[in-house]
C-alpha cells in the first residue's frame, strides 16, 4: 500500500505489552531511500535519549487506527542502547542498536567508517533542491512509501520554480544522486518533461492504472 510518509510521523507505537510513544523522526538510507529506523518520542518516559526501532520489528500496522505494534516488550525498549538526542546516528550507533535487537546488518559485508552516517532524516529529505539534467525544478515537498518493503517509491516535487504551480510525483529510480550536504537531488529528466506531467491524489496511487499512466507519460519502464 502506498502512503505519504507524513502519515507515519506521529503514529502511535506499541510494544507487545504497552504503548511506548509516537513516531517522531524517520531515517532513510541515502543510497536506496529505504526506511531504516523510526525514532520514538517516548514523551516523559525516556525523554533524554533517542530510542530507535527498525521497521523489521513491526508485527502489525494499522493505518485506520494510526498505530504500529513492534515485537518487543516495553522493558526491552527501555533497556535499548542509549543514543543522545544531540548525536548523529553513525554506523557504530546503528550496529549497537541492531546487535541489541539481534537484527542482521542491512549493509552486509561492506566496510565503512564507523563514525560516518549514511542516513538522511526525512525532515531533511523533504526540503531538498531538485535539479534536472538542464536546470533546477523546485524542492521536494513530500514522498510516498510502499509499506510492504518500506522503500520510497515517489518523490513529490513542488514545481513552482518552473511556473507549473503543481506537486508532481517522480519515481525514485530516476534519482541519479542525493547529496545530503548540499541538500539536493539530481533527477534524470529534463524540464520539458514536466510541462504536462500528471499528478494524482494519494488514494489514486493505489490504482495501478494511474501508476501506469505516470510511467507511460514519461515513456519509461516501470520498476515492477
Amino acid at each position: 500500500m502506498y502512503k505519504y510518509i507524513n502519515k507515519i510521523k506521529g503514529i502511535s507505537v506499541k510494544t507487545i505489552d504497552s504503548h511506548v510513544g509516537f513516531a517522531r523522526e524517520l531515517y532513510f538510507d541515502m543510497r536506496d531511500l529505504t526506511l531504516r529506523y523510526i525514532l520514538i518520542d517516548t514523551e516523559d518516559w525516556l525523554a533524554d535519549r533517542k530510542v530507535l526501532i527498525s521497521p523489521d520489528s513491526i508485527t502489525n500496522l494499522n493505518w485506520d487506527q494510526e498505530e504500529i505494534v513492534i515485537n518487543y516488550q516495553r522493558a526491552e525498549v527501555e533497556q535499548s542502547p542509549m543514543i543522545r538526542l544531540d548525536e548523529p546516528v553513525t554506523r557504530d550507533k546503528e550496529k549497537m542498536v541492531r546487535d541489541y535487537y539481534n537484527l542482521p546488518p542491512y549493509w552486509g559485508n561492506e566496510k565503512f567508517d564507523e563514525k560516518m552516517s549514511f542516513l538522511v532524516n526525512y525532515d531533511e529529505l523533504k526540503s531538498m533542491d531538485v535539479k534536472l539534467i538542464d536546470g533546477e525544478m523546485g524542492k521536494t515537498s513530500d514522498a510516498i512509501i510502499e509499506d510492504d518493503n518500506w522503500k520510497i517509491k515517489f518523490i513529490i516535487v513542488d514545481a513552482n520554480s518552473i511556473d507549473l504551480g503543481r506537486r508532481i510525483p517522480v519515481p525514485t529510480e530516476w534519482v541519479n544522486s542525493l547529496d545530503n550536504e548540499k541538500k539536493e537531488l539530481l533527477i534524470d529528466l529534463k524540464k520539458e518533461s514536466f510541462e504536462d506531467a500528471p499528478e494524482f491524489p494519494i488514494e489514486e496511487f493505489e490504482d495501478e492504472r494511474n501508476i501506469k499512466t505516470l510511467y507511460d507519460f514519461y515513456n519509461r519502464p516501470r520498476y515492477w
